[in-house]
């Protein structure tokens, strides 16, 4: 059976899981993409802070029926992959910056090929 214990263990992800959701809601919202990336920095931030405190204060463990187990090797690796993710977000929006994108232009690419669809779609009779 699996205990409520357990998810303490998986408080890093559960972080990542609840700033990717916040980060789709605000990219519909705002238009600057700087405030975008900031939050997903913040939440990148959450989770090596969640990661980093687990590693201080547990020693390895099993969870969810040993489907899980937490060690250093693990944390080092989910601490090293949420700082490549923050690199990845400030070398896109410097990118973004250079390449003269903003986020018009972007949603214009996604969907330029729709009214060319349409257009040579026959009509039924």
């Amino acid at each position: 059976m699996i205990e409520w214990a357990d998810l303490a263990y998986l408080t890093p992800e559960l972080i990542l899981v609840g700033a990717a959701s916040v980060l789709i809601v605000l990219d519909l919202f705002f238009r600057r993409k700087e405030i975008v990336a900031f939050a997903g920095v913040l939440g990148c931030l959450a989770a090596i802070f969640a990661s980093a405190t687990l590693f201080v204060s547990t020693d390895s463990a099993t969870v969810f029926n040993g489907m899980f187990v937490f060690d250093g090797y693990g944390s080092f690796f989910k601490i090293f992959f949420y700082l490549t993710c923050i690199l990845t977000i400030c070398l896109s929006m410097k990118y973004l910056e250079v390449e003269g994108i903003d986020s018009v232009s972007t949603t214009h690419c996604c969907f330029w090929p729709l009214p060319a669809w349409r257009s040579w779609r026959r009509p039924r009779t």
